[in-house]
């Protein structure tokens, strides 16, 4: 009986060792990304790593990289040209935002494409954060590539006057197709 008994909990160990150890696809690919840079296939640990970070995007929420005000359109991810200050003309100016979203979802349609894509609500707020203006899907880009692209930065153009001098808040809400959403706000002052 005890034989039967050890037999038993043995074979039962062995069915569940084996899920218990078996690690999920992306840790699977990290570790080969790890075992493939050890042994000095730079190339090929770089793939694997880069598929594993596919998998950790689509599970990252949608967050807000970098947002900073600019002097003009950015040409290109990560090159713009920052803004001296947040002073704008009281009249009429036109602000200009750079943002870069990160954890936006991405999906692959029937083609072989990666689609993706963004709106924005936008509004003006006093210092107690009051809505004195503001206007949904304010704008709205969608893009198809053929890779799975995780630099996107988005330029931000707002054409305002009108409003008294003093200190403001740009606030926006960044949403993805993927039904996510994330908020930011960045002081200005009109004079």
């Amino acid at each position: 009986m005890p034989k039967f008994c050890y037999l038993f909990v043995f074979c039962c160990l062995g069915l569940t060792i084996p899920l218990a150890a078996s690690a999920d696809q992306t840790t699977d690919m990290l570790q080969g990304a790890i075992a493939d840079w050890q042994s000095g296939n730079a190339k090929q640990a770089l793939i694997q790593a880069d598929k594993a970070t596919q998998n950790i995007w689509q599970k990252t929420p949608l967050y807000i990289r970098k947002f900073l005000l600019t002097a003009t359109k950015a040409s290109s991810y990560g090159v713009y040209q920052e803004r001296a200050d947040n002073v704008y003309s009281a009249a009429k100016d036109t602000i200009l935002l750079y943002v870069e979203p990160v954890g936006y979802r991405i999906t692959e349609n029937a083609q072989g494409l990666y689609e993706f894509g963004f709106t924005s609500d936008l509004a003006i707020l006093d210092t107690k954060g009051n809505i004195l203006v503001g206007k949904e899907n304010f704008m709205a880009v969608n893009f198809k590539s053929h890779t799975f692209n995780r630099e996107i930065f988005l330029n931000i153009t707002v054409n305002i006057g009108g409003l008294p001098p003093g200190d403001y808040f740009l606030g926006l809400r960044i949403k993805d197709t993927g039904g996510q959403s994330t908020p930011l706000r960045v002081p200005i002052t009109f004079q």
